[in-house]
């Protein structure tokens, strides 16, 4: 029951803070503008102008889900990450700082139920702020694109006809050694041979096509995971929230943390 009470207290504070709804208001305003860049400028895509030559249905490619994903990869590194950090780091060097700990301290408080119940808090703010942004993602998706069948794959280079298509790599780099350019136009139409690569491109990539509740499940996925990834980094700034006396110093020691095994990984 005392984790409990104090689960209430921290969420409370944390709560009337104005600063942990900036992050809501920024995602929101990012997620917008990319969804109506999406809608605007999709037509401008390489590939989506492929598919338009080969006549395949480009809402494959253009869809709430797709939309979602591109937009996930801005707003995630971008705002998600440094804002939950910022929730995480403030939660003790933040009270140090105003002198709130010492009094909290002086009652009797377990120290093992107050990290414990600060831990619990920032992982809700943090499911929260990625279950909002997934939310109003694919429901501005939904709104823009309708509910539409998706295209999924691993790895975008999977989608390029030359590599599904041996006999278009052949043809397009016929088109190159002769002049043709970057701009090539595959002739499917003008021969049966054209007729049987289009269908097998076309064979292929039916196979990693997903219907819209599909999607649904595997943005679940998406938002559990990458809640837990967030785990990770708030619990980073949690402990140098504990090592250091002002929060902005946890917050530079966590960022720097993270960009700096980033780049070792790269």
């Amino acid at each position: 029951m005392n984790f409990l009470i104090l689960f209430k207290v921290e969420w409370i504070k944390t709560m009337r803070m104005r600063s942990t709804f900036i992050a809501f208001v920024a995602v929101g305003l990012l997620t917008t503008i990319i969804q109506l860049s999406i809608y605007r400028w999709s037509d401008e895509s390489d590939l989506i102008r492929r598919f338009k030559e080969f006549d395949f249905d480009t809402s494959l490619l253009v869809n709430g889900y797709q939309s979602t994903l591109i937009t996930m990869i801005a707003a995630f590194m971008l705002l998600i990450v440094p804002m939950t950090i910022v929730t995480f780091a403030r939660q003790v060097a933040g009270e140090d700082l105003r002198g709130t700990l010492r009094l909290i301290l002086s009652r009797p408080v377990s120290r093992f139920a107050l990290m414990n119940a600060k831990f619990g808090v920032c992982m809700a703010y943090a499911l929260l702020l990625m279950g909002f942004f997934l939310t109003l993602s694919y429901g501005m998706g939904l709104v823009l694109f309708g509910p539409k069948s998706s295209i999924t794959v691993a790895n975008q280079s999977d989608l390029r006809f030359s590599q599904i298509s041996p006999e278009y790599q052949t043809a397009r780099n016929a088109s190159r050694r002769s002049g043709g350019g970057r701009r090539f136009t595959f002739d499917w139409r003008g021969s049966e041979q054209g007729q049987m690569v289009r269908d097998a491109i076309y064979a292929e990539l039916r196979k990693n096509v997903i219907g819209p509740w599909t999607s649904v499940g595997k943005l679940c996925v998406v938002w559990l995971l990458s809640s837990w990834s967030l785990f990770t980094l708030g619990a980073l700034a949690l402990l140098y929230s504990t090592l250091c006396k002002h929060p902005i110093a946890a917050m530079a020691l966590t960022l720097g943390t993270f960009f700096g095994v980033f780049i070792i990984q790269g």
